[in-house]
């Protein structure tokens, strides 16, 4: 009697997220979470590659019922006994509750095997010096700007267990970062210095950067903003925009988004930063004729100076090239970054200011998408 209801327990279990799918009962919410679709309709040609099979089994692990809660209640087991995150997971947990970005980490930890060559450093360098010369003779501005990796700003909070042996400085901060300053230098570039700027600041290091964001603070993202403005005049020889940033620190909701690596730990009980580092911005003096157009060819760090700017009063339009994938702004219609539409041509090539990221994490990459973006426009410009 004994076994056959632990059998009919046992298959009760098994069942319940097939039938909590069936009956839709409401699951957790989950952050980082993209639905997976249904599987379409199967053909013969689907069911003998075996790819049917496998849309069925991705849709149904992403589908079953509390599936959610059961992720919970698994990343809260593994925080409480052992303060990590699961293997795989883009979260790390650094000292004193500090939350990394998995792509920083490995930034931190490249040798210098796995880093750009001179020779690469020395064709982006010179891809942005023609380019902000080209521009610059037609009254507009390319500002390319460095931003640092978390792990730049936060390396007291790397633990020792993820960290390589490579020396300091790191391989990164030396092939990367200085390189390409250095490379920039020599060919008389004007650009923004985010990762000095955020470095050497007098400010709290919790203001400018929360342990539970993936991006610095929106008052660094005005900050730099601002840095970029002060690029703008010089290359082009207009009057100075005023640009001042008040931070405003106060307890802010769960979506904000210096929280928005916390989110994705998605585990009860773990503390958080509970401030948002947001900025106040007094109206502004500029005729709105004065106000210029610009674009941030960017990644995400992109959408906090965006956004600080669309508060700030004192730019035109203003547009996103993100990743050099889609275009996006407050008041336009979205496009795709194809340099082969009209659309992207009455965009690209008629803004006043463009910045540039020039993300230590990322321009490692050999096909950053900052170049084929500045190919494109160099291009067109021709």
């Amino acid at each position: 009697m004994r076994d056959r209801i632990l059998v009919c327990l046992y298959v009760a279990i098994l069942a319940l997220p097939v039938v909590a799918m069936r009956a839709h009962i409401k699951d957790h919410s989950l952050d980082g979470f993209i639905a997976i679709p249904s599987p379409k309709a199967p053909t013969l040609a689907a069911i003998r590659s075996e790819q049917y099979q496998h849309e069925v089994t991705t849709w149904f692990e992403a589908s079953r019922g509390f599936r959610n809660w059961s992720i919970w209640i698994d990343n809260t087991i593994l925080y409480q006994l052992f303060r990590e995150t699961k293997y795989g997971s883009r979260i790390s947990i650094g000292h004193d509750g500090m939350l990394f970005e998995r792509d920083d980490i490995n930034y931190f930890n490249r040798s210098a095997k796995e880093l750009p060559t001179q020779a690469q450093v020395d064709a982006l360098a010179d891809r942005i010096a023609g380019l902000q010369a080209r521009l610059q003779r037609d009254g507009r501005a390319l500002v390319p700007m460095f931003v640092p990796s978390k792990t730049t700003f936060y390396r007291d909070k790397v633990p020792a267990l993820w960290t390589r042996d490579l020396g300091d400085p790191r391989p990164g901060t030396e092939l990367v970062y200085h390189a390409l300053k250095r490379a920039l230098d020599a060919r008389a570039v004007v650009y923004v210095d985010a990762i000095d700027m955020i470095m050497t600041s007098k400010e709290p290091r919790d203001l400018l950067w929360g342990s539970g964001a993936r991006h610095w603070s929106n008052y660094v993202g005005c900050l730099a903003v601002g840095q970029a403005l002060v690029r703008y005049s010089k290359l082009t020889g207009k009057p100075a925009i005023d640009y001042p940033c008040v931070p405003r620190v106060k307890r802010a909701k769960r979506t904000h988004s210096d929280f928005d690596l916390f989110r994705l730990v998605n585990a009860w009980g773990v503390p958080r930063d509970r401030l948002g580092r947001d900025v106040d911005h007094r109206p502004p003096a500029t005729p709105t004729a004065d106000r210029p157009n610009a674009m941030f060819i960017s990644g995400s760090f992109g959408w906090v100076m965006m956004g600080d700017g669309e508060l700030s009063g004192r730019f035109g339009t203003l547009y996103i090239d993100y990743y050099n994938s889609t275009v996006h702004s407050a008041t336009q219609p979205s496009l795709s970054a194809d340099p082969k539409t009209e659309r992207w041509r009455e965009v690209f090539l008629t803004q006043d200011l463009y910045v540039v990221e020039l993300n230590e994490s990322y321009v490692t990459s050999s096909d950053y998408f900052v170049v084929p973006a500045l190919d494109a426009m160099a291009d067109a410009l021709r």
